[in-house]
């Protein structure tokens, strides 16, 4: 073959060589037609499918309806929701009817896909239709929510599958990623209804009074943990749908920050985690309203989504198309172009042959350094390329040697960097090159290789030091020497770690000795309310026995109160019968008194007649002695009469006294009758008193009975309390133990770091302590970012103090008026923050000015040490800040 090349004449080589790029050039414009024109077949294709995602995330948006209105269903006991659940069911029918169509109709869907589709499909809407006859009022005794719950997410777990199914047919990288986003945003977005439909399942077991109080315990247990890991599978969804959401995520995040979720996730958070969930009873409007809120910033960003996945797919298929007619277009501009241009090529290679040897001969002297200009010399040969084969051939041979040492060189050096690529720093490159630049190169790499082990080395001071827990180690000067760049950024990170780690292990000690302190009071007081609580037990059953004694006695005192009541009522009736005796008495008194008046009346008349009788008789004696012998019989007669009339005037007189005596002890009697009436209407008067009296007591001591009785009961529950509280200080005193114990061995372990004690007079501020943590390292992100610029050499400026993070946060602090910022330290930290910044712009000036690099070196070591100045002020200022507290 080489024969009959050497012998073909350079005209015919030229043809050929001319004829065969043409039929490469026409092959390849053949295949980009055709791929083009396949292109917009798949764009076709590609619609079809996309219609088919939008149907499947109608489908699983009615679905979720389902699911919801189904839990409120059971929930519910099948009082509710029953008409809701017929009209979403018959949606979601004609949404899969739907589907099921369109998968016949249209032609373009891989066949395949086709099938396992409508298989899918097919059993999905059987099982569903099992599971719906069993959810019906009159069978909602043996449903449970739950179950229904975990039946629908695995529906809409195979919808979901569906589009990653999808996906997987189309060759559109930009197709295939938006379903892929599509398929994360929509499973968030299902899990965030399933967190509310199990939120909702939580809140309504604790208003079901009717069941059994373990079974509850257990189905919010669960619900719970439910909740908890739904909310990790959504939030690694939806970060899964911002990391492919790319360039359109700015307008989700939009939609995102207008709705504010803080009492969603406050309300949520609380739910899956507290134990004391009965806060939560009747809040299920509330929970509801919430959860509505993100499911609706959802739906936003869904729609976003699928109206982008239309842009998207649009513009595809446009560009599809347009590459089609550009490609056709170039295509013939192209093959037609190269015609022409083979013709003129095929005229001009003749002519132009020698000049090429001569350029070939330049470029190799070129190559060799040999000579700056060369002279051209002719080789004899049958035509124009053997003759350029000839005179490249020679000059390979005279570059061969110097070519192969160069390359023995190269590989070496290849070599060793691998090494060092995999951290070995202890190689260098041995062999001799040929030439003078790769042995410069040779000697530079092994220059570069050394002094970065240096510095690794020195950075291993720094991990050895911390993994010996000394924090508190720091470069001396000489360690220091050559630490820039990257190295520096490396070094700063380090130290700032080692700042970082200080402040934790003294926060850490200061911690540790207050909670030392106070489990040694925890102790003592766990002690003191132990004995106070059994004294207390004892004193309780001391006054729980006196109390029975007093319940007793008031129930005593009752009993003798009833009777004395019923005394009183039999005295009132005693009383009354005497007063209605005492005034007959009186009244008969009065009676008397009237009779022996007129007794009195006729003794007077009596004592008148005898009076008046023995004047009679002494009248009648005169008469007789008178009259003599005669009237001795009449005489006799006479004094008789007399006799009479003085007996009866004795007689008189004697009843008379008697009658006085008589009226007087009748005026006596009526007088005693009288008080004795006053008597007893004072009696009957007090009786009464008595008998309120007594009745108020009985009041009284019904009362006091009641809440004697209360207050043993309370006294009973107060014991039992007592001796739980004794129980809880019995195992408060042996957790405080334990946490001494624990204590103590945090301690110790402490004690083995070494880290500088003056950061336990920084660390006062848990937040100004972060916030110093914080700028500390974005200050070495903010130089090692502008160092990034660096091999561009151009001039550029950097963030100005009041831009940079740690500047803004310098501004705020003092807008905020914090105290710190009136001192001296924070003025030296704002003068050392311009220093850097000053020290990074002449840097990265001098770098575009091609300064010598040994210039440069100062000033990167200057950045260092200015940097590691600013931690220091930092320092400082928290210092002083925790001084002044």
């Amino acid at each position: 073959m080489k024969k009959l090349l050497g012998n073909i004449s350079l005209k015919a080589k030229l043809q050929i060589l001319t004829f065969l790029p043409l039929l490469a050039l026409l092959y390849f414009i053949s295949n980009t037609f055709i791929s083009s024109y396949k292109k917009v077949k798949e764009m076709d294709e590609l619609v079809q499918m996309v219609e088919l995602v939008k149907i499947n995330t109608t489908l699983l948006k009615d679905q979720s309806k389902e699911r919801n209105i189904t839990a409120n269903f059971i929930n519910s006991q099948g009082a509710k929701y029953a008409d809701e659940l017929k009209n979403i069911r018959k949606e979601v029918d004609d949404n899969y009817s739907s589907l099921l169509q369109k998968l016949i109709t249209k032609d373009k869907i891989p066949k395949s896909l086709k099938i396992n589709l409508e298989k899918d499909i097919k059993t999905i809407k059987e099982t569903l239709s099992k599971v719906r006859e069993q959810i019906r009022s009159d069978n909602i005794e043996n449903v449970r929510t739950i179950n229904a719950l975990n039946f629908y997410t695995s529906l809409n777990t195979q919808l979901l599958k569906f589009l990653l199914e999808i996906s997987t047919y189309t060759n559109e990288a930009v197709i295939s990623t938006q379903i892929i986003s599509t398929y994360n945003l929509l499973s968030s977005k299902d899990d965030t209804e399933l967190i509310k439909s199990y939120g909702l399942n939580l809140i309504s077991e604790l208003d079901n009074e009717n069941e059994d109080e373990d079974e509850m315990k257990k189905n919010i247990v669960y619900n719970q943990l439910k909740i908890k890991s739904l909310l990790n599978t959504e939030n690694e969804k939806f970060e899964v749908f911002h990391s492919l959401a790319l360039n359109n995520y700015s307008k989700y995040e939009d939609i995102i920050k207008k709705t504010k979720l803080e009492d969603y996730k406050d309300f949520i958070n609380t739910l899956s985690s507290e134990e004391d969930v009965d806060i939560f009873s009747g809040e299920e409007e509330s929970f509801s309203k919430l959860s509505n809120k993100k499911i609706e910033m959802l739906n936003k960003i869904e729609n976003s989504v699928i109206n982008n996945l239309d842009n998207i797919l649009i513009a595809h298929e446009k560009n599809a198309r347009l590459s089609l007619y550009k490609d056709t277009a170039i295509g013939c501009f192209i093959l037609i172009l190269s015609l022409l241009l083979a013709f003129i090529i095929y005229k001009k290679i003749d002519s132009d042959m020698k000049l090429l040897k001569n350029n070939l001969l330049d470029f190799f002297d070129f190559v060799a350094k040999k000579k700056d200009d060369i002279q051209i010399s002719n080789v004899e040969g049958k035509d124009e390329f053997a003759l350029l084969i000839n005179t490249i051939n020679e000059e390979v041979h005279k570059t061969k040697e110097i070519a192969s040492k160069d390359n023995e060189v190269l590989k070496e050096i290849d070599d060793v960097i691998s090494r060092v690529e995999n951290g070995f720093f202890t190689y260098n490159v041995k062999s001799q090159a040929g030439s003078d630049s790769v042995n410069t190169l040779k000697i530079s790499v092994n220059s570069m290789i050394n002094i970065t082990k240096e510095k690794l080395d020195t950075l291993g001071l720094i991990l050895k030091a911390y993994g010996e827990y000394k924090y508190d180690f720091k470069l001396n000067e000489e360690q220091k020497r050559g630490i820039a760049g990257n190295i520096g950024t490396l070094s700063s990170s380090l130290l700032a770690l080692g700042n970082d780690i200080s402040s934790f292990m003294a926060t850490f000690s200061n911690v540790i000795d207050k909670l030392n302190n106070n489990t040694h009071i925890l102790a003592s007081t766990s002690a003191t309310i132990s004995q106070s609580s059994n004294n207390q037990a004892a004193s309780l059953e001391e006054t729980a026995a006196s109390l029975d004694e007093i319940t007793s006695n008031i129930q005593m005192n009752a009993e003798n109160i009833i009777q004395m009541s019923q005394l009183s009522d039999k005295l009132n009736d005693t009383a009354s019968k005497g007063n209605t005796l005492a005034k007959n008495t009186s009244n008969a008194m009065e009676e008397i008194n009237t009779k022996i008046n007129q007794i009195n009346e006729s003794i007077t008349i009596i004592d008148q007649i005898a009076f008046q009788t023995n004047i009679l008789s002494l009248n009648a004696a005169v008469e007789a002695a008178t009259a003599g012998e005669a009237g001795k019989g009449f005489a006799v007669v006479a004094g008789e009469v007399r006799n009479l009339a003085s007996r009866s005037a004795e007689a008189a007189h004697e009843i008379k006294s008697l009658v006085e005596e008589a009226t007087q002890k009748a005026n006596e009697g009526k007088s005693v009758s009288n008080t004795m009436i006053e008597g007893y209407n004072d009696l009957d008067n007090k009786i009464k008193e008595t008998k309120h009296i007594i009745d108020e007591v009985a009041s009284t001591s019904e009362e006091q009975k009641s809440r004697i009785l209360q207050i043993n009961a309370a006294i009973s529950n107060l014991d039992k309390m007592t001796q739980e509280n004794a129980s809880s200080v019995s195992n408060l005193s042996k957790i405080s133990h334990e946490v001494e114990d624990l204590s103590l061995q945090i301690e110790d372990t402490i004690k083995k770091a070494q880290f500088d004690e003056s950061y336990k007079d920084m660390v006062c501020d848990a937040n100004l302590v972060n916030a110093v943590s914080k700028h500390k390292r974005k200050h070495i992100e903010y130089k090692d970012k502008h160092f990034q610029k660096l091999n561009d050499f151009t001039n550029f400026s950097i963030i100005n103090t009041k831009e940079c993070e740690l500047g803004v946060w310098i501004e705020n602090e003092e807008k905020n008026d914090s105290p710190f910022t009136k001192t001296e330290q924070w003025t030296q930290l704002k003068k050392q923050h311009e220093i850097v910044h000053t020290n990074i712009q002449e840097y990265i000036t001098l770098n575009s000015e091609n300064t010598p690099q040994n210039k440069l070196e100062n000033r990167a070591i200057e950045i260092e040490e200015n940097t590691l100045l600013i931690f220091e002020k930092l320092n400082d200022v928290l210092k002083n800040n925790c001084k002044n507290k």
